[in-house]
């Protein structure tokens, strides 16, 4: 079952609404004169279905990444505008390890 409300009634009159959405009314709320569609609320909402996607070329493949992956040069991190002479220090450091 569907009802529809104004939305100053659906405003003014939520607690109501509350209760009619608790017996599974269905509410359409409109605006303006012209009775522009605003939105429906109802209890009832269907979850949406979890997409599985497939892992595609990699599957099934083993691969390792080499040690040096993660590592940036200074250059590059001055490129980036992250590099200064505070983090200078842990950088050296963190490379040390």
């Amino acid at each position: 079952m569907t009802q529809t409300k104004h939305i100053v009634d659906f405003k003014a009159k939520f607690s109501e609404v509350v209760k009619l959405l608790e017996q599974g009314v269905t509410i359409k709320v409109i605006k303006g004169r012209a009775g522009e569609v605003v939105g429906y609320f109802s209890k009832n909402e269907e979850e949406k279905s979890k997409i599985i996607r497939p892992a595609g070329l990699l599957q099934n493949k083993k691969f390792q990444l080499s040690d040096d992956f993660f590592t940036m040069a200074a250059e590059e991190l001055e490129e980036w505008g992250v590099f200064t002479n505070r983090n200078a220090q842990w950088i050296a450091n963190f490379s040390s390890q």
